[in-house]
Formats: structure tokens, C-alpha cells, sequence
């Protein structure tokens, strides 16, 4: 199952794909990007089970690669009925892939983070910001960034 968590805090966030292991375990973020992920929500004092967490993509593709869009494309039908939860007010895309999915022609997470958009597609804000792999890729000073993008 490629999705963990129940919404109710009306937050969606969207990541890119399975990692090993992720794919072990069959949900999104359960290695060290997860980890990350879970410490900075509980320094927000919001309890990552509060968040609807899920992928574009609910496999590990070959080699840790970005999914190809068409892997994005056959795994939809099972992300996307997700993002149309009545619950769900805001979709943040974690990092370029599912920025680029959700909002297409809009790229570079890097220059899009805290912006937000409202995409007539879904009908949701959206507000995207740097995966949490960014910030353990020698990125840590991003860390009040992202925080201050979820609150």
C-alpha cells in the first residue's frame, strides 16, 4: 500500500517514489528521508499520522532513478483519487517530480518552494517545497525553509 497516514490535519504530502525501503515495506518514506520527514513534523508538534503521505510513483524504479512519466502515468489511478479526499485542503509536492506532476510546466522546486498555486485540476492549494533527502543531502541549513513551508 503506497500510502500511510490519515489527512485529517487536511495536508497531503507527495512524494516522489519508493526507495529500498520503501519497497520492502510497501508505504512512503520509511528510510532515512522518512526519518527525517517524521523529526521535523514533531518539531512542528504536528504528528506525522496527521498528514496524508503517499508517492506519484508506488514503486522503486531501477537504480534509485527519477520514475520516467509514464511509470508516473500507470501508477495515477492509485495516487491521484487520493488527492480528492474532501479532507484534503493542500497538497505539498515534495521536491522537482511530483512538482512537475501536480503542476505541469512549473519546475525547479528550488525557485517554487513557498509559493503557493491553486491547481484547478485538483481543486486544492498547493504549496510545494525540497524533499526531505534535499536537507540530508549536505543541505541542513534548508531545514527552517521547510519547516516554514509546512506550517
Amino acid at each position: 500500500m503506497g500510502v500511510t497516514g490519515t489527512g485529517e490535519n487536511g495536508v497531503c504530502l507527495l512524494g516522489e517514489a519508493f526507495g529500498a525501503a520503501e519497497a520492502r515495506r510497501g508505504a512512503p518514506f520509511q528510510g532515512p528521508a522518512g526519518a527525517c520527514l517524521g523529526r521535523m513534523l514533531g518539531m512542528l508538534g504536528e504528528p506525522r499520522e496527521r498528514f496524508l503521505v503517499t508517492n506519484v510513483c508506488w514503486h522503486q524504479p531501477p537504480h534509485n532513478r527519477d520514475p520516467f512519466p509514464e511509470e508516473i502515468e500507470a501508477d495515477r489511478p492509485l495516487w491521484e483519487p487520493l488527492l480528492g479526499w474532501p479532507e484534503i485542503k493542500v497538497i505539498v509536492p515534495l521536491g522537482n517530480v511530483p512538482l512537475e506532476t501536480v503542476l505541469p510546466g512549473v519546475k525547479g522546486i528550488l525557485d517554487q518552494r513557498g509559493y503557493w498555486y491553486w491547481s484547478p485540476v485538483f481543486d486544492k492549494w498547493i504549496m510545494p517545497t525540497v524533499h526531505p533527502a534535499f536537507l540530508l543531502r549536505g543541505n541542513a541549513n534548508w531545514t527552517g525553509v521547510w519547516i516554514s513551508d509546512i506550517q
